[in-house]
């Protein structure tokens, strides 16, 4: 089935896409991105997009280093970070 005749679209974007180098949004990304999903809405398509970087930007928000959330076996540090980037993204999208 070409993707032309999709009717829903599940979009995945990594921590990359919606973060700097430095950790912080990268606001233009996000925005050309948001604009290439209202135009897959606006074809009548359905859309699921599916962020990473709750955990990056969370980090920054609580001040923690990058060897805090790093570490796999610091679970409590990464979900806390998690919890807080989560609303960032949320009220960006």
């Amino acid at each position: 089935l070409p993707l032309t005749n999709a009717k829903r679209v599940v979009v995945k974007v990594g921590t990359a896409v919606v973060s700097n180098s430095d950790g912080s949004l990268a606001l233009s990304r996000i925005g050309a991105l948001i604009e290439q999903l209202r135009d897959l809405i606006a074809d009548g398509r359905q859309v699921l997009l599916v962020s990473s970087g709750a955990v990056g930007l969370g980090r920054l928000r609580l001040g923690l280093s990058k060897d805090v959330v790093s570490n796999p076996a610091n679970v409590i540090d990464r979900q806390a970070c998690a919890a807080a980037g989560q609303g960032i993204l949320m009220s960006t999208y």
